[in-house]
């Protein structure tokens, strides 16, 4: 006996594909502007995550320098 499932089961077993960010930027003192920013993409059940830091301004070295 062979059972058939309707369009609408079938596609409801689908995954949607969902991208969540998020991202900050802050300035230290005798560093300069720091920066980062996350991405999740989660398909099909799994997780694959970006992950990335810049910096913006000049690059200055803090270790040579005191704090203030």
């Amino acid at each position: 006996m062979m059972l058939a499932l309707p369009a609408t089961a079938a596609s409801a077993q689908t995954m949607p594909r969902v991208i969540v960010s998020s991202s900050w930027s802050t300035h230290i003192q005798n560093i300069g502007w720091r920066s980062t920013s996350q991405s999740t993409d989660l398909v099909s059940g799994s997780n694959k995550l970006n992950f990335t830091v810049g910096t913006e301004g000049p690059e200055e070295d803090s270790r040579s320098k005191p704090f203030a």
